[in-house]
């Protein structure tokens, strides 16, 4: 079992965008996964990572504000 979590309280602190979050800064990110392995032979693993939504510019504009989204991974070594 493996989890990891991140969170992230990114503003700007002085200029033009004061008090606004950078682009691509999401307040939280987390994993989380099952790892199977049988001595050194196989190896499978489901991750899951977890992105909260976010901006794609500086001005925090909502035409460009990046929804929550999960992606999942599957992976296996024989």
């Amino acid at each position: 079992l493996y989890a990891n979590a991140e969170i992230l309280d990114a503003k700007f602190t002085r200029g033009p965008q004061e008090g606004n979050t950078p682009q691509y800064a999401p307040k939280t990110i987390a994993r989380a996964g099952l790892i199977y392995s049988k001595e050194t032979k196989m190896k499978i693993a489901l991750m899951g990572t977890f992105v909260g939504s976010h901006y794609a510019d500086d001005g925090n504009t909502d035409r460009f504000e990046v929804p929550s989204y999960t992606v999942f991974d599957l992976t296996a070594d024989y």
